[in-house]
């Protein structure tokens, strides 16, 4: 049981139900309602975990994350089982919730599948697709309660899904033995860590000039209280993202190093997702 509780990756639940609630708050939707659809994108986020590490056993072989890679097929077949009832529940909820949101399970669920089954053998597709699901949490209220959503809303969207899919790029890097033995084409398997290592800035970059250009633009709608916390979560957002980021990415990283440096931006990005709520509670009040 530990190695499925391990997968289902639990401590990313309330890091969810934070986010789809701050912003469902954020375009004045229904905060409750807001909070059960966090529980929708939860399930279905342990569904895709457990998926791909049943489904990547293989290459955890190489990689070693201490998941199924070396589990007995009663561990194996309770994996599966694990998966099927996530699904089953988070689509159920979904279903009890209203069609809005069952079509947005539908689309989790089967982008998640498509991630690990299908398209962790395309370049740069499976990469595009991880931000845009890992940022459903913010993404989800916006189709929920589009009345009061404004373009700057979906360029906040945009933001966190680059910042989110430089993430991913990082973690291919980390795992490019594996992917290699795979067959899987990433930017570190089919051009090598110093174009991975590029690819994860020019996002990083990128996210972090979309976020810098969304808290600029809502400033003359704020009161000041509110556009200093915003000021403050967004430039402690991106310290926390961009400052270890960069022990993974600079170019004199050696590769005994860059699975520590690597390990170490995930865990700070992480934290950064934490003040994403506040971000969200403080940047949309005009």
């Amino acid at each position: 049981m530990s190695t499925i509780i391990h997968s289902m990756r639990l401590y990313f639940w309330p890091i969810l139900a934070l986010n789809a609630t701050a912003m469902t708050i954020a375009v004045r939707g229904d905060a409750r309602h807001g909070a059960l659809v966090s529980i929708v994108i939860s399930l279905l986020a342990s569904f895709g975990f457990l998926v791909n590490d049943l489904w990547d056993r293989n290459v955890d072989r190489i990689n070693r994350p201490g998941r199924f890679e070396n589990s007995d097929k009663t561990t194996i077949g309770l994996g599966v089982a694990a998966a099927i009832v996530c699904l089953i529940l988070g689509i159920a909820t979904a279903f009890w919730l209203g069609p809005r949101e069952l079509d947005i399970a539908f689309i989790l669920a089967l982008g998640l599948a498509a991630y690990s089954i299908v398209l962790r053998r395309y370049l740069i597709v499976p990469t595009v697709l991880a931000g845009f699901l890992a940022a459903s949490p913010i993404w989800a209220p916006l189709l929920l309660w589009p009345r009061n959503v404004r373009p700057m809303h979906w360029t906040f969207v945009a933001a966190m899904a680059l910042l989110l899919a430089a993430r991913e790029t990082l973690m291919d890097l980390r795992d490019r033995d594996g992917d290699r033995i795979g067959a899987r084409d990433t930017i570190a398997t089919a051009f090598g860590a110093r174009a991975a290592k590029s690819t994860a800035s020019i996002l990083l970059l990128s996210g972090a000039a979309l976020l810098c250009s969304v808290l600029l633009v809502q400033t003359v709608h704020l009161t000041v209280p509110s556009a200093l916390t915003a000021a403050v979560a967004v430039c402690l957002i991106l310290a926390l993202t961009l400052t270890p980021a960069y022990g993974a990415i600079r170019p004199d990283t050696e590769d005994r190093d860059q699975h520590g440096a690597i390990q170490s931006f995930l865990g700070w990005s992480r934290a950064a997702m934490l003040l994403l709520p506040l971000l969200n509670l403080f940047l949309w009040r005009g």
